[in-house]
């Protein structure tokens, strides 16, 4: 329903549609890169439901959340568009790390470059992100990336790869609002629906 407010979405929002983008294609991409390195579909353990995350403290994670996918908004790009009506359109700055663990420090990193190649490829190709928010998705854009091991406190080999996109998000903010006049009610009940304004049917006489 419309909102006297417009549109405000928020950065965790965006995370969260990247990661039920991730949680649906995932498996069918990395199944796809193994297939594409030479590896039965399937080889490698992926990360289960729970472990979508924008959780950050990447240093002591838990072993049964491991493999993982995190999702971090780390801002807006400058110089949002603001169109005539007064919308706003966007490119959110969102990084995505694969954490993974292997028996040595050679098999994790391939682990994770693999991880890697599968997320950069489920999410530039489904760039809608599955027309989440309301279909306001323009497009996913890769923007770099790296690879790092993580230090832990044990023996764990564990290694992360992390990628860096633009979500383009159009009417994420109106820059048009209540009207100063506007009566204003307690801050926890809603406001009134904004006024819609509708031309009535003129017949015209041409003869």
């Amino acid at each position: 329903m419309p909102s006297i407010f417009g549109p405000i979405i928020t950065d965790d929002q965006v995370e969260e549609a990247v990661l039920a983008t991730l949680r649906k294609w995932l498996p069918t991409y990395m199944a796809e890169v193994e297939r594409q390195v030479g590896l039965d579909a399937g080889f490698y353990e992926l990360p289960v439901a729970s472990s979508y995350t924008a959780r950050t403290d990447f240093d002591n994670w838990p072993e049964d959340m491991l493999p993982a996918i995190v999702a971090i908004g780390t801002g807006i790009e400058d110089d949002p568009v603001k169109d005539g009506y007064g919308l706003m359109r966007g490119k959110f700055l969102i990084g995505i790390t694969g954490i993974v663990t292997s028996t040595d420090k050679l098999s994790t990193r391939r682990y994770a470059a693999r991880l890697g190649g599968a997320v950069r490829a489920a999410l530039v190709q489904h760039a809608s992100l599955d027309l989440a928010l309301g279909g306001r998705v323009r497009g996913v854009d890769l923007v770099g990336g790296r690879n790092n091991e993580l230090p832990t406190e044990d023996e764990r080999t564990i290694w992360a790869n992390r990628q860096l996109f633009t979500v383009e998000i159009g009417e994420f903010l109106s820059t048009v609002g209540p009207d100063a006049d506007t009566p204003q009610p307690d801050p926890t009940d809603p406001w009134p629906d904004p006024v819609t304004v509708t031309t009535p049917n003129v017949l015209l006489d041409h003869e």
